[in-house]
């Protein structure tokens, strides 16, 4: 796939000393996974440089190179907070390979 993901997530203080998952998925565009990976993540005690209430950034990188699509086409990337209440979020792209883009 030749592609990596990056992204924040924000946590409130009420919740640094909860365990969390996080899960991504690379699928075709009607849904079949291709790719899953998780990580779990916790904040703990949040900095005391911290303002009460501010919310703290978690950073993630995600790499998929070495996923390998079946054709160009339309496919998604699910980042599910594996919350109650929160919604996966679906990052949709198209692939192409350079000997399929001149046709």
């Amino acid at each position: 796939m030749g592609a990596m993901l990056a992204l924040i997530i924000e946590v409130c203080p009420g919740e640094a000393k909860i365990p969390r998952e996080i899960r991504f998925r690379v699928e075709t565009a009607d849904g079949a996974r291709l790719a899953e990976a998780s990580a779990g993540f916790q904040i703990g005690t949040p900095p005391p440089q911290n303002d009460p209430g501010e919310v703290m950034m978690v950073p993630f990188a995600v790499d998929f190179r070495t996923v390998q699509l079946p054709a160009a086409g339309r496919y998604q990337i699910v980042v599910d907070l594996m919350t109650e209440g929160v919604e996966e979020t679906v990052l949709a792209f198209r692939a192409a390979f350079p000997s399929e883009a001149s046709n």
